[in-house]
């Protein structure tokens, strides 16, 4: 029979159109399809393909599972129709194949409309394929290249199950399906509530997002034995654990068992459970720590997918792509090798703390008691350390060393510290103390004390009152004044009055350079003023009178306008400067220095004003 009736695959050429009218070109001129089918062989590939998938595209919308003999694996696809075009809808699946490190000959793209399909980008042919010949009637066929045609009838399975059954690994594990080595970007999410879950951390949600602290874990789950329940109740107890608990029976093949799940958290909501909590548990037969691996469930509120991974397991799936295949109001449980897997649809309520430990009291008692109470019955207040983080600093108290370094660096400190703080100063002991709604930093003394409820209590730094009162009632029990400010340490107790708070600038003071020495100032008579140098030689032409300057013209200086009335002994030859450097020379050698000077320094010669004033202070000294 002819190739032209025979269903068979043709390789395109570049821009060559498919006939196939199921077939089309798509943007990035790859050949496409309404509908693909990835074809896998073995359950290990189907569930490494199933965990890298679920990182770039939702598995609750276009997925389903097909499950055929010797161990083949069908995941057919459909794009949505809400934005997900094939053309990034296909490569995001081939992505996912290579990141999942599947060969083409245990894994196969294959797109078409749902009864005929071609290879997807196949390396033999990468312009694509092309289906020639009649289609199949009712079957559905896969042609591969060299090979004759596949025919698959549809046999639908569970996904769900199939995505339960992907084995989890251990957290310094690093396998190539983890979500850390796929390197695509995902595709666009649907939805208020999908946006919402896709923008958790991959860590996360593999680690649980109370997760693993510094000092334990929080929260915490706890599936174990149920005749162990009363013991751990017991210890948790006495550790000053709250936790919720609910009985569940556990089918695992032919066998059931009842355990007992516990959900614990520490009595301070910021603390975590601690370590050596988490090992003695660890220890007992039968027990296995749990942690929420998507939201975390509180000890009131628990969300509507919940699901629970083993305590240092994580799972190469992304958990927000996957919970909505999950029922709602349901508990997913996932062990592991331990137990597998268990799906609570409707698991019951959960039994409180408080009603478990309920006491029964199975006789009558009765008592008579005074209508004083006894004077040695007494509650001691005591500091006790607290595992909180770092506090401001609102006080310091200073012991005698310190003091002496402060005084040096009060010298040195910025202006806006010095208006900021208070200080108090005692017999070998003082107190810093900062205003209202202000820190002390940047002064590396004495013991850092906070301020307590009431303000006028101050406490160390990562230390608290126990047991805890109210601020009226602690007044009245550490008899607080106030006028006074109270410090109390684990040895001593100090009370400050507010009077002897004096800004910390009260510290510096002036000192006066010595020795000071008065500047006394006497009358000293001066001479009659002489004009007569100034009166007009008869030899002397008649001074003719300029007229007024113009407006324009610069204002000449009072030399300048002397220079005709000076007095001459030599004929005065109309150059003023050369005039009054002859002047300054005559001075300068009848030893008349300080007017030779000042005659310099208007010529700006300073170098002869400077010769004139040397031999002035050695005439000076001379005298002396």
């Amino acid at each position: 029979m002819s190739s032209e009736h025979t269903l068979h695959l043709r390789a395109l050429q570049a821009h060559e159109a498919p006939r196939s009218a199921a077939l089309s070109r798509d943007a990035q001129g790859l050949i496409s399809g309404p509908q693909g089918l990835v074809l896998l062989q073995g359950r290990s590939r189907l569930h490494a393909f199933l965990a890298a998938f679920s990182h770039v595209a939702a598995l609750d919308t276009g997925v389903q599972l097909e499950a055929h003999p010797a161990d083949q694996f069908i995941v057919t696809l459909h794009p949505p129709a809400d934005g997900f075009a094939p053309t990034r809808y296909y490569p995001a699946a081939q992505a996912a194949l290579q990141a999942a490190r599947l060969s083409p000959a245990r894994a196969q793209l294959y797109v078409g409309d749902g009864h005929c399909f071609v290879p997807y980008a196949h390396p033999a042919a990468p312009h694509g394929y092309d289906a020639l010949g009649p289609p199949p009637a009712a079957q559905r066929v896969l042609l591969q290249p060299d090979r004759p045609p596949l025919f698959l009838p549809v046999r639908p399975a569970d996904l769900l199950e199939a995505l339960l059954q992907v084995p989890l690994y251990a957290t310094t594990e690093r396998k190539g399906t983890q979500s850390n080595s796929v390197a695509f970007a995902p595709l666009p999410q649907r939805g208020s509530g999908a946006a919402r879950l896709v923008s958790l951390s991959n860590q996360s949600l593999s680690k649980g997002v109370g997760g693993e602290g510094q000092f334990g874990y929080s929260p915490l789950g706890l599936l174990t034995d149920r005749r162990a329940t009363a013991l751990i109740a017991g210890y948790l107890q006495r550790h000053g654990l709250r936790y919720a608990l609910r009985f569940l029976t556990w089918h695992q093949a032919q066998t059931s068992r009842d355990l007992a799940l516990f959900d614990i958290i520490a009595h301070d909501d910021q603390r975590p459970v601690p370590r050596f909590v988490c090992d003695f548990m660890q220890r007992l037969p039968h027990t296995l720590l749990l942690a929420d691996a998507l939201e975390p469930a509180s000890l009131e509120h628990e969300p509507a997918r919940r699901v629970l991974l083993p305590l240092g397991q994580e799972t190469p799936l992304y958990l927000p792509h996957v919970q909505e295949l999950l029922p709602p109001r349901c508990i997913l449980i996932q062990t592991g090798a331990t137990w597998g897997y268990a799906l609570l649809t409707a698991p019951t309520p959960r039994t409180r703390m408080q009603q478990i430990c309920q006491a029964q009291i199975n006789f009558a008692a009765s008592a008579t008691m005074s209508s004083k109470p006894s004077p040695t019955l007494r509650i001691p207040l005591a500091l006790y350390p607290t595992a909180a983080g770092p506090s401001p600093v609102h006080a310091l108290l200073l012991d005698e060393a310190a003091i002496v370094r402060i005084q040096r660096m009060v010298r040195r400190l910025p202006a806006p510290l010095l208006a900021q703080i208070r200080i108090a100063l005692g017999e070998k002991l003082a107190l810093l103390l900062a205003n209202d709604h202000t820190v002390i930093s940047g002064i590396p003394l004495g013991q850092a004390l906070v301020r307590s409820n009431p303000a006028n209590l101050l406490l160390p730094r990562g230390m608290r009152l126990l047991p805890a009162l109210p601020p009226d009632l602690l007044v009245s029990a550490l008899g607080l004044q106030a006028h006074q400010v109270t410090i109390l340490t684990p040895t001593r107790r100090y009370e400050v009055d507010n009077e002897a708070l004096q800004p910390l600038s009260s510290l510096l003071s002036f000192i006066a350079p010595q020795p000071t020495q008065a500047i006394q100032v006497r009358v000293v008579p001066m001479p009659a003023l002489d004009l007569s140098g100034l009166e007009l030689r008869p030899q002397q032409p008649p001074v003719m009178v300029s007229p007024p300057e113009a407006p324009a013209q610069a204002k000449r200086g009072l030399l300048a306008r002397l220079r005709p009335l000076l007095p001459s002994e030599a004929p005065f030859n109309g150059d003023f400067a050369s005039e009054l450097r002859r002047r300054a020379r005559a001075l300068e050698e009848a030893g008349d220095y300080e007017l030779a000077a000042a005659f310099y320094s208007y010529l700006q010669d300073d170098q002869r004003a400077a010769v004139c004033y040397q031999r002035i202070i050695a005439q000076t000294g001379r005298e002396q």
